[in-house]
């Protein structure tokens, strides 16, 4: 990134705090550098990366956003230097992240009059991705989803962490996806973690949250060289195209391997769910 002069904003999860491994020391760490553009947490928010970027129209003049990039710490991992039992951290976006989320909307509000569109990225996906899994693929007779079905013609990609781990036991982040559900213009989610998924969803229809179609879900691709399985590398690469008269936002999103094959290139638009795409997803 530095030798290519490309700026970064990351989020953190549940392998960025161990015992001998600090957070708050990774984030001055990034901190050095002109190109991060990671922020802080404000005093009081749980976790050290819950902060938004807004991202400005090129050519266009304007005081507004184009759209926003919100950034989540869903936690996780050891408490640093805690000998004490248990030194878990919990692994969900806290309460009062999502108290913040809600007021730091409020104030996008009353400083540019409207809540431009949004994407979200957090590193352990909310438990809608694991209901979204659940949706993709064949079943088994006890109704459970089958490993290593990834060949879906409408949501191609890698499906063979099954069941994903998703943020706690599936109830502690409740508030957070109504939070999510609650954003107007909140167009895509993006997490990490579980390394042997890759796909692109529609956020599923529950009984919990009614019938939605956004925001869409998708995980990010296995990158780097530690954590467990021996899937192929790559990276999810989102491109984002802003039409700025109507103020419409499209995102066309696909997976370049290390080797730089492109795969799995998908439009999350309004069609997303029907459309038909390659199924070849060259792992």
């Amino acid at each position: 990134m530095l030798e290519r002069s490309i700026p970064w904003a990351s989020t953190y999860g549940n392998h960025d705090e161990q015992y001998n491994l600090s957070r708050e020391a990774i984030y001055l760490e990034e901190n050095k550098y002109d190109l991060s553009l990671t922020r802080h947490s404000p005093s009081g928010v749980p976790g050290i990366t819950n902060y938004f970027i807004p991202v400005f129209a090129e050519h266009y003049v304007t005081v507004n956003p184009a759209f926003i990039l919100w950034f989540f710490d869903s936690r996780g991992g050891r408490s640093f230097q805690n000998q004490e039992q248990p030194p878990a951290i919990p692994d969900w976006v806290a309460s009062a992240t999502v108290e913040w989320f809600k007021s730091t909307q409020s104030q996008i509000y009353r400083q540019w009059g409207y809540m431009p569109p949004s994407l979200a990225f957090v590193h352990i996906p909310p438990t809608a991705f694991l209901k979204a899994q659940q949706d993709l693929g064949r079943k088994d007779y006890r109704g459970r989803p089958i490993p290593g079905n990834r060949k879906s013609r409408h949501f191609p990609g890698l499906n063979e962490d099954v069941p994903l781990a998703h943020q706690g036991d599936g109830k502690q982040d409740l508030s957070f996806m109504q939070a999510l559900l609650d954003t107007p213009g909140l167009h895509s989610i993006y997490s990490g973690h579980d390394h042997g998924d890759s796909w692109c969803a529609n956020w599923p229809n529950t009984t919990s949250f009614g019938k939605v179609s956004r925001p869409h879900l998708c995980f990010c691709k296995h990158t780097g060289y530690g954590g467990y399985g021996t899937w192929n590398r790559g990276s999810r690469i989102v491109e984002i195209t802003f039409e700025a008269l109507t103020g419409k936002l499209e995102v066309a999103t696909w997976v370049r391997m290390e080797d730089g094959d492109t795969v799995q290139l998908v439009s999350l638009n309004e069609t997303y769910g029907s459309d038909v795409y390659a199924t070849g997803d060259g792992e």
